[in-house]
């Protein structure tokens, strides 16, 4: 899926470790990803690279914990995030949250 921005590029979005029962956690992920990558383009005026998510699930005693790795290549930024917590949801959210703090460490140093 390609999320678009002012320009004619875009930032893909592509998912991997989950399966086709998982509309639900697509639907969040996109969702989230999308929000994520419109404040990442207004922040850095990239708007042209990759953001790539990978889902890894453990089910313990009837419920599911998630290890979530992501990378964000948009040249001239190349960042790696990871996060892990019973929430997809949250653990996603905290994720783009620092990549936000991140963002701004590097603008202020600029």
């Amino acid at each position: 899926i390609m999320i678009k921005t002012e320009s004619k590029e875009g930032i893909l979005i592509e998912i991997s470790g989950l399966d086709i029962y998982d509309e639900d956690l697509y639907d969040i992920a996109f969702e989230l990803s999308q929000r994520f990558l419109e404040k990442f383009s207004r922040m850095t005026d990239v708007s042209q690279g990759k953001l790539l998510i990978h889902v890894m699930k453990y089910k313990t005693q009837g419920s599911t914990k998630y290890s979530i790795r992501t990378r964000i290549s948009a040249p001239p930024l190349f960042l790696v995030q990871n996060g892990s917590g019973w929430n997809f949801a949250e653990v996603l959210g905290e994720i783009f949250d620092r990549y936000e703090e991140r963002l701004k460490k590097i603008k202020e140093k600029q």
